[in-house]
């Protein structure tokens, strides 16, 4: 029995690998990153599959579509959208591995026994597979500016030089200013306004960026634009002369912008040493809760500070801080809340 399993794991691997060399020779487009994407899926389909106590190999899986069937109904936790992106790899899987339309023939079994759905339009599938979704308008994280600060000291941690001081405006920005992420990674020198802010005023400086056809002059709180300034004084001295072009760059490649997926791994390096799990719109509304309560900021003002174009966006926004808040006035009130008495 020892000796079987790896004969197995191996025929399970050999049939994968074989696929994504034939699929390579068949169709010469395709990018071999949607190649490794489809190798993920498989790998996950075939584990999924000895788990359960199934066939050895997913050659063999396509012949009991009453099991695979139930793997996708019911993947664990695991989401839907990779639940799909994995039976439409299972889908190629067997139409290059599977002679004439015996591929299509298995997998039309396959598909038979998932979940039924009504569709409204001639496009939609009948059937889908299983996995959870996130519901709309789902409450979001709690965090506090509090979490923020300790956020830019981690991405400092542990680093010196220029990565340290990237890292921390880098993770201040998304942090302390209403920046999207494409906003951040593709900020320019020139889209910024510096403002000496004087006393307790918030902003120290402004960003010039365009949403919706609109041009909008963004504050950056002094939280971030501070460490944005030193940034600026750092590359005026190397370059030895008024910076331009990109703020963020590849310290391999300096002359090269800083690629969105390498901002995205510092982002997940930073909550990962914070020990968080965040989103953007999280840090967002913690940074929005701050204005509010730190320098009263009412919900139009935060509709302008944050650049969205309605008001309502700006209230869904703190959803989860004004839900804690009203749980907060319960506790001291020690009886169950009641509107009148607020």
């Amino acid at each position: 029995m020892a000796d079987t399993l790896p004969r197995l794991d191996r025929e399970g691997m050999r049939q994968i690998y074989e696929f994504a060399a034939r699929w390579l020779g068949v169709e010469e487009e395709v990018s071999p990153s949607r190649v490794e994407s489809h190798l993920s899926r498989l790998r996950w389909l075939w584990r999924r599959t000895l788990s359960v106590g199934g066939p050895a190999d997913l050659l063999e899986l396509s012949l009991h579509p009453d099991i695979c069937a139930r793997i996708l109904r019911e993947p664990g936790d695991i989401g839907r959208t990779e639940v799909s992106a994995a039976l439409q790899a299972y889908r190629n899987f067997l139409q290059v591995m599977l002679p004439g339309r015996e591929g299509e023939r298995r997998m039309a079994a396959i598909e038979a026994r998932l979940i039924p759905r009504p569709t409204k339009h001639w496009y939609e599938a009948e059937r889908v597979a299983g996995g959870w979704t996130r519901a709309a308008g789902q409450p979001r994280r709690l965090l506090f500016f509090e979490d923020l600060l300790r956020l830019v000291e981690k991405a400092r941690e542990g680093k010196q030089g220029e990565r340290a001081q990237r890292d921390g405006t880098l993770i201040a920005l998304l942090c302390s200013s209403p920046l999207r992420w494409g906003e951040i990674v593709n900020l320019r020198w020139e889209q910024l306004r510096w403002h000496e802010p004087r006393g307790d005023a918030a902003f120290g400086a402004w960003v010039r960026c365009r949403r919706r056809d609109t041009e909008l002059l963004l504050p950056v709180h002094r939280r971030a634009s501070d460490p944005l300034a030193v940034l600026y004084a750092v590359s005026e001295r190397i370059m030895d002369r008024q910076p331009e072009g990109s703020v963020f760059r590849a310290l391999r490649y300096p002359y090269l912008p800083l690629s969105y997926r390498d901002a995205k791994k510092i982002f997940d390096e930073t909550l990962s040493r914070a020990e968080l799990k965040a989103t953007r719109q999280d840090l967002l509304a913690a940074y929005a809760y701050c204005l509010k309560t730190s320098y009263g900021y009412t919900i139009p003002d935060l509709r302008e500070a944050l650049g969205y174009s309605e008001v309502k966006h700006a209230r869904l926004l703190l959803q989860t801080h004004d839900a804690w808040e009203l749980n907060r006035k319960v506790d001291e009130l020690g009886v169950p809340f009641n509107s009148e008495s607020a």
